[in-house]
């Protein structure tokens, strides 16, 4: 029988503490960035405190941290370089959300996303300027605890007048949260990968084993730039959980953070970088590539930041939906799409294309500030649209009760299969990846949809009372045994 569904997954992270009593599987990560997270907090602590992710030179005069705190809380930060062996370079830290907080949506989320950054100075201009090669040593302290100093890594992220970019394209994964369909990583990765897309940067939390073994596969593949950001649950020290706990006062991870997070990272590095889910698919009309509909739309419009994308549903056979062998992987089932006869308004469920240095932030659907004297561009739906195909859909979710068919995916069967077939060959030489040396591979995918979805459900139904939180699903997935999810690494720091 063939089933008819829509392609979604949830891209939350989540927090290992509230699996009670479980002893859950930490693996080593790819990500370069290591920071103290020693502090044990107490809870009722938690309003009082920063959590740090990382710091980016993104000027010669100005530091930008990606952090997260209580929304309107007055904490104050400083900045410190080390210039020599016994001395610092100490600079206030001006503190903004990255959103309007409370976010109108989820009122009672109130743990949300904030750039912390360096006042200018001359004498911080003078030191920046003249460390591009080896950057200083860099800690961050509070005011009112000054002693206390907590060491973070310094991330380059100028651009540089005419140094070319490694990356023409990156794309930028939303935390993937409790994460067992591993066909949705291998239609995510190859239909970018036929775009042209080299750099990925993938904010993880909690996947299953054959998850993280595929995304692995990945990491070690020549063709392609992996880095796994590790988006773990803020540390909280503790086991039991209470409603005062940050992790259930975050909207669906902080997604908008980690999406800042990583446009600073992509700075430098990739001509442009755009935000994705795992189950959506830009499909270019007026082009031959999407590479040079980006580069016509920028010689067209000189002072862009951003290109708009807009959104409609899609539907499908998936045929994938219980595949259990990695050969049976055909994206044939990309030939016949039917399209929701409806495209979402800018906005809402678009996606963007950004010149990361052009922006100041954004959110999943919108830049919400480019730099001084750039704009945003939104591209006609006959130009370039976004499939959404979601695998899990709510009948609410229809806009219309119409669809048109159409092959518009049709271009990627082939060298996405080409693809694939040529990435399983090098699946044994990758470490770590023995739960993929059979010729089955454990398919738990569609349970687990099924199980946080009836979840979101009931969240949203609360969620003028509650804050729509994903750790509250854990307990609800029994597809999956709790003590086998590889949870990231922890890399938040706080202060």
């Amino acid at each position: 029988m063939i089933v008819f569904s829509f392609t979604r997954i949830f891209t939350f992270s989540t927090t290992i503490y509230l699996w009670k009593n479980e002893q859950l599987i930490r693996k080593p990560s790819s990500v370069a960035l290591t920071l103290n997270t020693s502090i044990t907090e107490k809870s009722s602590d938690y309003d009082d405190k920063t959590y740090l992710m990382a710091a980016y030179i993104t000027s010669s005069s100005v530091i930008r941290l990606t952090t997260i705190r209580k929304c309107k809380t007055i904490i104050r930060l400083r900045f410190h370089l080390k210039t020599n062996q016994s001395k610092f370079l100490t600079v206030p830290l001006i503190h903004k959300p990255i959103l309007k907080c409370p976010w109108f949506y989820a009122t009672k989320c109130d743990f949300v996303g904030y750039f912390a950054t360096t006042v200018r100075r001359n004498d911080l201009e003078q030191l920046l300027m003249t460390n591009h090669k080896k950057l200083p040593k860099a800690y961050v302290s509070r005011m009112d605890r000054p002693s206390l100093r907590v060491p973070i890594v310094l991330q380059e992220a100028r651009v540089m007048p005419k140094q070319p970019r490694k990356h023409y394209l990156a794309v930028c994964l939303q935390p993937i949260f409790l994460l067992a369909d591993w066909t949705l990583l291998v239609q995510f990765f190859e239909i970018w990968i036929a775009q042209g897309v080299t750099k990925f940067c993938v904010y993880v939390q909690s996947m299953t084993p054959e998850v993280d073994a595929l995304l692995r596969v990945y990491e070690h593949s020549k063709d392609v730039e992996v880095e796994r950001i590790n988006w773990a649950p803020l540390p909280t020290g503790e086991v039991a959980v209470n409603e005062d706990n940050p992790n259930l006062r975050i909207y669906r991870t902080e997604v908008t953070t980690s999406i800042n997070d990583c446009v600073l990272r992509s700075r430098g590095h990739a001509k442009y970088v755009i935000s994705s889910d795992l189950d959506e698919i830009l499909v270019i009309y007026k082009e031959t590539s999407l590479l040079k509909l980006l580069d016509s739309l920028r010689a067209k419009f000189k002072n862009s930041a951003a290109f708009v994308i807009r959104s409609s549903f899609a539907l499908f056979e998936n045929h994938w939906a219980n595949i259990s062998k990695p050969t049976d992987i055909d994206f044939s089932n990309f030939a016949n799409i039917s399209l929701e006869n409806y495209i979402w308004p800018a906005g809402f469920r678009s996606k963007v294309v950004m010149i990361p240095e052009y922006v100041y932030s954004a959110h999943v659907h919108q830049v919400l500030q480019p730099e001084p004297g750039k704009i945003i561009k939104i591209v006609p739906p006959e130009t370039a649209l976004v499939f959404h195909l979601r695998r899990v859909m709510r009948d609410k979710l229809w806009s219309s009760n119409t669809t048109v068919k159409t092959n518009a995916l049709a271009r990627f069967i082939d060298p996405c299969n080409k693809s694939w077939k040529n990435r399983l060959k090098i699946i044994r030489q990758v470490p770590d990846t023995k739960i993929l040396h059979g010729s089955k591979w454990p398919q738990r995918g569609s349970q687990v949809m099924k199980e946080l979805e009836a979840c979101r459900e009931q969240l949203n139904s609360i969620q003028n009372d509650t804050c729509h939180s994903p750790y509250r699903c854990m307990s609800k997935i029994t597809s999956v045994p709790s003590n086998e999810w590889v949870i990231a690494q922890q890399t938040w720091t706080v202060l």
